[in-house]
């Protein structure tokens, strides 16, 4: 028989993992303080007041604006219509400020269907077009009407980005 060496074997507990228990708790010092200042808003340029908001029509400038020289022709045409009687006075309604929209309805005849005339619908001869301000512009255009020729003079003022007659006058 071999003899063999015997080992010893230890045993140990294993180490404890959890943190010591906390039986009191500590202490805080908790104090007041004041809220901290507001700091200030700086926003380029000024901030409206909500009073200051306004609904009404707002200026455009006129590289925001579709071109004026189709615009005043295909006006000066419908309003010298709705004068005449040939068309509605509905028409020009979008693109007329309300005070020249009253004038107009007071100048037009009725409807177009009650309004019965020899004469042909108004032909527009030749519009000439003159940028007087940033948005406003004032417009002479040619009309004629069977054997007569008059003028019509127009201004026109860039309001919520589209042409607006604000004046109107047939001479």
């Amino acid at each position: 028989m071999s003899t063999a060496a015997v080992g010893t074997v230890t045993i140990r507990r294993a180490p404890v993992s959890e943190p010591p228990p906390q039986t009191e708790p500590r202490a805080r010092h908790l104090r007041l303080v004041p809220d901290p200042p507001q700091l200030p808003l700086e926003l380029p340029g000024k901030r409206p007041r909500p009073d200051q908001f306004s609904f009404a029509p707002q200026r455009s400038r006129s590289r925001t604006l579709p071109p004026l020289e189709p615009f005043a022709e295909g006006y000066a045409r419908a309003a010298a219509e709705v004068l005449t009687g040939h068309r509605g006075v509905e028409l020009l309604a979008p693109h007329t400020t309300m005070a020249t929209m009253e004038w107009i309805r007071s100048l037009a005849p009725g409807a177009p269907a009650s309004r019965r005339t020899t004469l042909p619908a108004p032909v527009i001869l030749r519009v000439i077009t003159c940028e007087v301000l940033d948005g406003v512009c004032e417009a002479t255009a040619i009309v004629q009407r069977g054997p007569r020729v008059r003028a019509m003079t127009l201004r026109f003022v860039g309001l919520d980005r589209r042409w607006q007659c604000s004046h109107l006058e047939v001479i």
